[in-house]
């Protein structure tokens, strides 16, 4: 049996050190030895995990992720957690975890991260401020989410905000956009889209919108 002196990082069955199905999950995955410990050594190896509904079910916590420094993409989705803190997976380059019951993500600062999903969750608040090398954001569905700072995102070309209670959208720090998404946005009322010639796609039904000036958006081909 190996021991902490021998690098033992999480013993899968220590009691409330970890969800029981997110344990199972790793001992499955990446427990290689099957001796229920996961080393320092397989840290170094693990650098994606792929948690779906129906091969596993009902993970109400990742508490313990902090530990995989070396992930650089997270898909989990379907499961019933309500809260997540990556602050500590700084590598990851694609965020999914759509489909779950988050209420509340906190990101970090994660300069790898290109791609984030966090759609069809119960999030009232996102940022990603820190996150300066985002391009493609989704977190349509959240129905309550009432706030999105997207300040020094100046990289990010797609966001779908569809169906949020987002009333305003700010893209001063993103001159790059060319797909925007807000439709069934029933609180928007104010959009801040500076000269953007990237725009090329852009699509507001069912908004709180009175007026919408694209004059500056030179390559704009759909707007709905």
């Amino acid at each position: 049996k190996k021991n902490v002196d021998a690098g033992v990082l999480i013993n899968l069955q220590e009691p409330n050190s970890i969800d029981p199905k997110f344990a199972d999950y790793l001992h499955n995955e990446f427990d290689e030895a099957y001796d229920w410990d996961i080393t320092t050594e397989d840290i170094k190896t693990i650098t994606k995990f792929t948690i779906r509904a129906g091969t596993y079910d009902g993970i109400n916590s990742l508490k313990g992720i902090e530990y995989f420094t070396e992930l650089t993409s997270l898909e989990v989705y379907g499961q019933n957690i309500s809260s997540l803190n990556l602050s500590s997976n700084t590598k990851l380059k694609t965020i999914d975890i759509a489909n779950n019951h988050l209420k509340s993500v906190t990101l970090g600062t994660n300069t790898s991260v290109s791609t984030i999903y966090l759609q069809n969750n119960e999030l009232t608040s996102i940022d990603v401020s820190k996150e300066t090398n985002l391009v493609n954001l989704y977190v349509n569905g959240n129905k309550d989410l009432s706030s999105l700072n997207l300040s020094n995102c100046a990289k990010l070309t797609t966001l779908n905000a569809s169906g949020t209670k987002i009333s305003t959208l700010d893209f001063s720090s993103c001159p790059k956009v060319d797909q925007l998404i807000a439709d069934d946005c029933t609180s928007l009322s104010t959009l801040k889209l500076p000269s953007n010639p990237n725009l090329m796609i852009a699509s507001f039904n069912n908004t709180a919108l009175t007026s919408l000036d694209v004059s500056k958006c030179t390559n704009l081909n759909y707007l709905s």
